[in-house]
């Protein structure tokens, strides 16, 4: 996930770097030389699509989630996820079809990712605590 995330940073810093007309947009030269640095020193490999990191997320979230509540299945949350993702990216780039598509509602849907963002920075911080192994 830090991979995908840190791929993305990097493309954006670089776009930046190259504004013209909002020349306080650019990043600083040390700033963008830090984050390609630090990006590359992360294990793996190319990062994986944004829809695949999102389908392992779900999954480990929806395990998550389910701990306590055995009535629940993690599917659920999985499921969700992948649906607004596809929903809201679609808005996002500015398709028409996530109108046509009659399913969820932006309450439904904020009342989602609202747990699953608190679950994932929950699990942040703790590995941030966490001892180095």
């Amino acid at each position: 996930m830090m991979k995908q995330e840190s791929a993305s940073l990097t493309r954006a810093l670089t776009r930046h770097a190259k504004f013209e007309h909002l020349p306080g947009m650019r990043p600083q030269e040390d700033y963008a030389v830090e984050v390609e640095r630090r990006a590359d020193a992360l294990p793996g490999n190319r990062p994986q699509g944004e829809e695949k990191m999102l389908e392992q997320m779900a999954t480990i979230i929806g395990k998550a989630v389910n701990i306590g509540y055995p009535e629940l299945e993690p599917g659920i949350e999985s499921e969700a996820v992948a649906s607004i993702w596809h929903r809201y990216s679609g808005v996002a780039h500015g398709y028409a079809w996530p109108e046509q598509v009659d399913v969820g509602d932006f309450i439904t849907d904020f009342g989602m990712v609202v747990p699953v963002a608190h679950t994932a920075f929950d699990l942040a911080l703790k590995r941030s605590k966490a001892p180095e192994r």
